[in-house]
């Protein structure tokens, strides 16, 4: 056996010198099993998505600005801890969550990846879960505005009898703000690549100033009614998010917004 052993620790430094990728290897006629994660906490529970190849060798560094990427159930469950936790800093919350929040990433043949991201409280023994269904592949500051998203609800539907009510989207799109600001890069996760990164911490509200480039935000009535535009114009919606997030932002420094369920209450109100 110890024969084997170092036979196989040669065999992966001579393939480590070269940095192959490792194809998978599977059978005619077997099933590959879906791909099942838990992030640390254990409320994100995904699954699907293709299972990540094996590598060795270099590894190279992540690009600092994505479009689309390919999700992952074990790399999505490491960003969405990284979520989870950044919200929970950013809120000064604590630990407590109740419901759990299945994601389930589907590929491109499915019917339901092409119906695109879908949200929905679920009610199971007394407590709303939330189910979330990707696509596998989609920009990857969706992927962390959906997280966000399924956080939010979570959390208001902790101790609702009847379905939760729905989140504001300047909520969403603010709270979203403040987590991209808060970890970057740094809270998608892929295989195979490192993310380089400044220990200097940018100030949270930095990137929203510089969108508004000196314009005054959108109102509060502007944000719980938005214009068509918004939806379909990139420019419209950068505006919307940047104003969302300076409004969370200044709600967040009001001690009494920032203390457990109350800060919900408030926000959702």
């Amino acid at each position: 056996m110890a024969g084997w052993a170092g036979l196989g620790c040669l065999l992966g430094t001579v393939v480590a010198v070269h940095g192959q990728t490792i194809p998978r290897t599977v059978l005619p006629g077997s099933v590959v099993a879906p791909q099942t994660a838990r992030d640390l906490s254990g409320q994100f529970i995904i699954s699907g998505g293709a299972p990540p190849e094996s590598r060795v060798g270099n590894i190279p560094e992540a690009a600092a600005e994505l479009g689309e990427v390919t999700l992952q159930a074990q790399w999505l469950a490491v960003t969405a801890d990284r979520v989870r936790r950044s919200l929970l800093g950013l809120m000064e919350a604590p630990e407590g969550w109740r419901g759990k929040i299945f994601v389930n990433i589907h590929e491109a043949g499915d019917g339901t990846a092409a119906r695109g991201v879908q949200l929905n409280p679920v009610l199971v023994n007394g407590t709303w879960n939330v189910r979330v269904d990707l696509p596998a592949k989609l920009p990857w500051k969706t992927a962390v505005r959906v997280l966000v998203d399924a956080l939010l609800v979570e959390t208001a539907g902790r101790g609702a009898a009847r379905r939760p009510g729905a989140v504001p989207l300047w909520l969403s799109e603010g709270m979203t703000g403040l987590v991209l600001a808060d970890r970057g890069r740094d809270l998608l996760v892929e295989g195979h690549s490192a993310v380089m990164k400044s220990a200097v911490k940018p100030e949270l509200i930095a990137e929203a100033r510089k969108v508004l480039g000196g314009r005054p935000p959108l109102l509060l009535d502007e944000l719980a009614f938005p214009s068509a535009a918004m939806a379909s114009d990139p420019a419209a919606h950068s505006v919307y998010r940047a104003s969302a997030t300076l409004l969370c932002h200044e709600l967040l420094a009001d001690r009494d917004v920032r203390v457990g369920d109350r800060k919900s209450t408030r926000l959702n109100s």
